[in-house]
């Protein structure tokens, strides 16, 4: 057990790194959707807050109006209720907010599923999955940010995990690790995908801004 404690990928579920991933887990996830909120003081205090009754109310709350979270997620009447919360600028507009595509939909999905299997395999992934799931909900609502975040996060982590697969062969430990991460890395994929949906937004939202001037 104890050699492949460096290896990214773990043999039994009741090894010490599974309860530190899930935790670290837990921990980024909720630091990185407070700093998308605005929350920006909560999201750093978050390895204290995060079993907190002061983690759990920055996460559920509504977002600060100008804040990624609030722009690419919300609804003009839940926009309404950031403003009268925090006050601040009225975003504008985005015709995204339709929905997502069913591919950044899938992409999301894929992205969970592979976070939620790292954890108990020991995957990199379990590590930093926090990061990718939250910016997976906005790549999801169509920010290309968030997109570059999970590409440039997975791309770590694929790497890493590589590097551990090719130093640690034939062990079999490793492959767990590096099979959540592919599966992670084709979820950021499919978020990049093109569809039907968001070429009728692009062209609505270029129509919008051809009216306007």
């Amino acid at each position: 057990m104890l050699s492949d404690v460096g290896t990214g990928g773990l043999t039994l579920v009741t090894d010490r790194l599974v309860p530190v991933g899930a935790l670290l887990t837990v921990v980024t996830s909720t630091g990185t959707v407070q700093w998308l909120k605005g929350k920006r003081r909560l999201a750093l205090l978050a390895p204290l807050s995060v079993v907190s009754v002061i983690g759990i109310v920055g996460v559920t709350r509504v977002a600060k109006p100008g804040s990624p979270w609030a722009r690419y997620r919300y609804d003009d009447d839940r926009m309404g209720q950031a403003r009268a919360r925090f006050g601040g600028p009225v975003a504008p507009s985005r015709p995204s907010r339709a929905g997502p595509t069913p591919l950044a939909t899938a992409g999301f999905a894929t992205v969970l599923v592979g976070v939620v299997a790292g954890v108990p395999l020991g995957a990199a992934t379990s590590f930093v999955g926090g990061v990718l799931m939250a910016h997976a909900l906005l790549a999801r609502a169509g920010r290309q940010t968030s997109r570059l975040v999970c590409t440039v996060v997975i791309g770590v982590a694929a790497l890493a995990e590589a590097m551990l697969v090719a130093i640690d062969l034939p062990a079999r430990g490793t492959l767990p690790g590096a099979v959540t991460t592919l599966v992670v890395a084709a979820g950021v994929g499919v978020s990049w995908l093109p569809s039907a949906r968001s070429a009728d937004v692009d062209e609505a939202a270029s129509i919008t801004e051809d009216a306007r001037s």
